[in-house]
């Protein structure tokens, strides 16, 4: 006789999730991500920050080298329709601007070396040319995500005095150098013969606070605010909306050029974060009433960073500076001699 076997079952729990549990995990999936993702992006940003400040004191030991080795400070160059040159003048100097003359204390002296040819001066200026268009990464913010190369707006500039044909191409720097409180801008020669050059209403060291004036030479005996309190270069505002196409000005012409609000900035304006919106102006043209960018902010400090602009006194310290710092504070920095107020 052959015993029965039994069916045994086991009973199996196959519930599934419930909406409301679903729901709740993935919100916290996704707030981890989040949470890991802002963690990544601050992470990336304090390095590109560290990375800018690295450039700024480089640039500070290059103008400690340049002092000491040729008595004064970087000039500011002839204006923004010169650029740099082979050919100088022995008391007006080069007429490209402060960031030229770093150069070869950069270790970037095969960039400074390029207009220094011998040759017919069509030779010289196809090589100013290539320096125009050659950048050089000291003075770029890798936290600022312009172009770095653009084309020559030549509708906003025609002529370049020293050169026959406007470039094709133009570097650009992220960096400006501090020239004073309020704009007062330079006058430089409308041509390259010796008799313009010599009668060219030249700018005046005591018409402006800061330390590049445009041709002249300061020295450490002219910085009486003390190097430790006087800024000498720090990041430029650009703006967002200014990335791709330049619409206030100080962002189109060569970091070559002789002074021009690409490579200057003046403290009474604050400084921006490139984040804030120009803003507008109201236009009157004939009977049309239109806004405009305000362009007065070509002239402003700024930053791309979310709360503090990068700089480098004139004794070399690398700072960081507070977007909402008091303007009058800022202000005080941008003088070589102590303000009287």
């Amino acid at each position: 006789m052959v015993a029965k076997r039994e069916k045994v079952t086991f009973a199996t729990n196959r519930a599934g999730w419930s909406l409301i549990e679903l729901i709740t995990v993935l919100s916290v999936v996704g707030l981890m991500g989040a949470v890991s993702l802002n963690a990544i992006q601050s992470a990336r940003e304090s390095a590109r920050s560290l990375h800018c400040q690295n450039n700024l004191r480089q640039i500070g030991l290059a103008t400690s080298m340049f002092e000491g080795a040729r008595g004064h400070y970087p000039t500011g160059g002839w204006g923004w329709n010169w650029v740099a040159d082979s050919v100088t003048h022995p008391r007006y100097g080069q007429p490209g601007g402060w960031i030229y003359q770093l150069l070869p204390y950069l270790e970037a002296n095969a960039i400074y070396e390029l207009p220094r040819v011998s040759g017919e001066r069509a030779v010289v200026e196809n090589k100013i040319h290539e320096l125009l268009a050659t950048p050089c990464s000291v003075f770029h913010c890798p936290s600022r995500g312009n172009l770095k190369v653009i084309p020559f707006n030549s509708a906003r500039t025609s002529n370049i005095v020293n050169l026959d044909q406007v470039p094709a191409t133009v570097a650009l720097t992220d960096y400006a150098a501090n020239a004073g409180m309020k704009p007062v801008l330079n006058r430089s020669p409308a041509g390259r013969s010796l008799a313009e050059i010599e009668s060219n209403s030249w700018m005046l060291l005591s018409e402006r606070e800061g330390l590049v004036v445009q041709h002249n030479r300061i020295r450490v005996a002219d910085v009486t605010a003390g190097l430790s309190n006087v800024l000498w270069v720090g990041e430029k505002y650009v703006g967002i909306s200014n990335y791709d196409v330049d619409l206030i000005g100080g962002n189109d012409q060569s970091m070559y050029s002789g002074e021009c609000s690409d490579i200057i900035r003046f403290a009474g304006h604050g400084i921006r974060p490139d984040w804030m919106d120009p803003g507008e102006i109201t236009a009157i043209d004939g009977n049309t009433i239109r806004q405009i960018p305000d362009m007065q902010m070509r002239y402003a400090f700024g930053t791309p960073h979310l709360m503090n602009m990068n700089c480098v006194l004139l004794d070399g310290s690398v700072q960081k500076l507070d977007v909402n710092m008091d303007r009058l504070a800022f202000s005080r920095m941008s003088f070589r001699h102590p303000p009287r107020w």
